[in-house]
């Protein structure tokens, strides 16, 4: 196996990569990150936030009206998408052997659309 002459080596202490790995400056990400970290929207009280912090306060404001895929959107993003386990209990507060339950997380639309088709079935 062939040395590496001396001045190559590394020197104790020092990573192989000191520089470390390039940015990717041309993804998407980076580039939607770049141009959402700008603060230049002004607030109604003069103050400047972020544009992504702007356009999380519309979505809010939005939601507050009543449109669903706003709400469903914040849901998505601040919600676990693990599902929730909830042992049950007795009417003392005591839990039951054996008894979890899992509650599936569902969005306001697919909610709504479940409660409409009982209220169907209901009705008939």
């Amino acid at each position: 196996m062939k040395k590496i002459p001396e001045g190559r080596r590394f020197k104790p202490g020092q990573s192989g990569n000191p520089k470390g790995r390039p940015k990717k400056e041309n993804t998407w990400k980076y580039i939607l990150n770049t141009l959402l970290s700008f603060e230049d929207v002004t607030m109604p009280d003069g103050s400047k936030i972020s544009r992504k912090r702007a356009i999380a306060l519309r979505m809010v404001q939005e939601a507050l009206k009543g449109r669903v895929d706003a709400a469903n959107l914040i849901v998505k993003y601040t919600e676990s998408p693990e599902p929730m386990k909830i042992s049950a209990v007795d009417t003392e507060g005591s839990p039951l052997s054996g008894a979890i339950f899992m509650m599936k997380k569902e969005t306001l639309e697919s909610w709504n659309k479940r409660m409409q088709n009982k209220k169907d079935k209901s009705s008939q």
